[in-house]
């Protein structure tokens, strides 16, 4: 049996495959998941405060129903989108001699956001007009949101896969 030019480079190339990356990756996708949450809850607790410029429903809101609908709809879509950046960033920098950086983090969320947001999520669950899941799948907040999580995930991504950190 002889092995050609392109086994050869294959071989090399699973033996040269590392699932740190991806594992850190994941990791850093669920740590910025979690905390884009805590943002998007921040982000709408201004929002109806500007909106409503009433100081006890803006209380009433972050206080009852603006917790409950991120919990219950807005959690598995974050840190969905989270992992895949992750995912997407250990892939990456196990094939590439360079480290991953902000920008190639900040392009995967950006593409990410649009496609878990904008289109996986409507076809699930059906947006009404002004409702959350219409606000949600709005693209450019989504676009907006999925860069925020590519920059954060892509900086967690890079503190974690340090050749000195230990995990």
């Amino acid at each position: 049996m002889t092995l050609s030019l392109g086994h050869i480079r294959l071989i090399a190339m699973a033996r040269a495959f590392r699932s740190n990356g991806i594992r850190h990756g994941v990791m850093a996708g669920i740590i910025s998941g979690l905390a884009g949450l805590v943002f998007a809850y921040l982000a709408g607790v201004l929002a109806i405060g500007f909106t409503s410029r009433d100081i006890f429903a803006t209380l009433l809101a972050a206080a009852t129903v603006l917790p409950l609908m991120l919990i219950i709809v807005f959690t598995l879509p974050s840190v969905l989108i989270g992992v895949l950046i992750g995912l997407l960033l250990g892939a990456v920098s196990n094939f590439s001699r360079h480290h991953v950086g902000l920008v190639a983090g900040a392009i995967i969320g950006l593409l990410c956001g649009e496609a878990v947001l904008s289109f996986v999520v409507p076809l699930i669950l059906r947006p009404q007009s002004g409702d959350f899941i219409s606000i949600i799948s709005n693209r450019y907040l989504s676009a907006g949101y999925g860069l925020f999580l590519g920059l954060l995930t892509s900086s967690i991504f890079q503190r974690i896969n340090r050749p000195d950190t230990k995990l």
